[in-house]
């Protein structure tokens, strides 16, 4: 089901940086072990999750790309050269926007399933990216950009509440809130820090109208702006509760959005995975652009449990220069991401026995990211969550401040 035959030697770097789960390297990892390549870790703490993992062949230290892209993407061609790596995968922001720059100065004729500089940074900007989505035909929430606590003031004003503040640029659920309180909001923009770089901008948000309801999303592989393989899922499950991340979720049928979401990356020139969010809203029905997501995404390991092994397909599509086109997934599809903000989730939930059933009791339909087979891991990831959930700290993304 997973093997590319081929790829047996094959070594990969994945690159990623110290995150509050790891989960994305580590499906990752397992991904291409499964498939038949070599996956070695490059990260800048070794005692990360991932790094524990039976699929993990090898690791090596790298400094963070958050304080010096230029310098990360040096020293990951180095390792490349030493070690002999085919390609290399990064599985975060950073690290996405650290390759993009160095393949834009010609740094690396190493083939790589990384996006075009230009269009890594305009996917960031959830201000640009609404544009986009709205110029192409797609349904978005009421948005604003704000820059001052005029701005905001305004934009308050204008929209309709419940608004969701969140950062113009910025990953996971960092600097968010969803508020119908004015005062609440103005106390949270003030509480942010006075932070911006090439990934986080703490000093510029955007305000929308909340749109109650849940969230789908569509995933592809895109080669040189043309689809290749595709995906859609539907988070049955989130932590944060109204708008975060998956821990429970279904592949499904695709959407009527799809065919727009692949518009949307042909626009952006994209080359390597993505993942478009949005919301339906539970009041019509109809679904509204959230944001795009430029690289692999946190339920990963769901779409290699539906047999579309993304980290192994973005690898041979950049070793081949190319991947033969194949778009069938099945739906149905269920996954659970128990550790460790399933665990927050559980803590904040009241209806504990029911979340409690569904992300942790005994199910044959439902897969797990915890493996038996690879346990390290998970327990690592289990330790983590008892330990933030004890001390009340909260399983939101960390800031780029924190983890440097």
């Amino acid at each position: 089901m997973y093997s590319i035959l081929g790829f047996l030697t094959m070594k990969v770097l994945v690159t990623s940086y110290r995150t509050a789960s790891d989960r994305i390297a580590l499906a990752a990892l397992r991904g291409l072990s499964l498939a038949g390549f070599s996956p070695w870790l490059g990260t800048d703490d070794p005692s990360t999750a991932s790094a524990r993992s039976r699929h993990c062949h090898g690791i090596i230290r790298l400094h963070s790309p958050i304080s010096s892209p230029e310098e990360h993407a040096v020293e990951v061609m180095e390792c490349v050269r030493k070690h002999h790596f085919s390609t290399i995968l990064p599985t975060d922001d950073y690290a996405v926007f650290s390759l993009s720059q160095a393949y834009g100065q010609c740094a690396t004729d190493v083939p790589l399933p990384v996006p075009p500089l230009e269009g890594q940074q305009r996917a960031i900007d959830k201000a640009s990216t609404t544009e986009l989505a709205a110029a192409l035909g797609l349904n978005v929430p009421e948005t604003q950009t704000v820059k001052n606590k005029s701005d905001l003031r305004h934009a308050l004003k204008h929209i309709l509440s419940p608004w969701i503040i969140k950062l113009v640029q910025g990953g996971g659920s960092v600097g968010m809130l969803i508020s119908d309180d004015p005062n609440e909001v103005l106390d949270h923009v003030d509480s942010l820090p006075d932070y911006a770089d090439h990934i986080y901008d703490f000093k510029t948000l955007v305000v929308q109208s909340y749109i109650p309801g849940w969230s789908e999303d569509a995933y592809a592989l895109m080669y040189r702006g043309q689809v290749v393989r595709s995906m859609a899922s539907r988070r049955l499950l989130s932590w944060p509760d109204q708008n975060g991340s998956g821990i429970l979720s279904e592949t499904i049928s695709k959407p009527s959005f799809f065919e727009k979401s692949v518009e949307l990356l042909e626009a952006l020139g994209w080359h390597g995975p993505a993942n478009i969010e949005f919301r339906i809203d539970q009041r019509s029905g109809q679904s509204y652009f959230i944001e795009v997501n430029g690289r692999l995404w946190g339920t990963t390991a769901m779409a290699i449990a539906a047999g579309v092994n993304f980290p192994a397909l973005s690898c041979q599509m950049a070793i081949e220069d190319g991947l033969r086109k194949e778009l069938s997934f099945p739906a149905g599809v269920r996954m659970r991401f128990p550790f460790p903000l399933g665990l927050h989730h559980l803590a904040a939930s009241s209806s504990k026995l029911s979340v409690g059933w569904q992300l942790f009791g005994p199910s044959m339909r439902c897969k797990s990211e915890f493996w038996w087979s690879d346990p390290i891991p998970g327990l690592l990831q289990l330790r983590d969550g008892i330990k933030r959930v004890r001390s009340g700290q909260s399983a939101r993304a960390l800031s780029p401040l924190s983890i440097n």
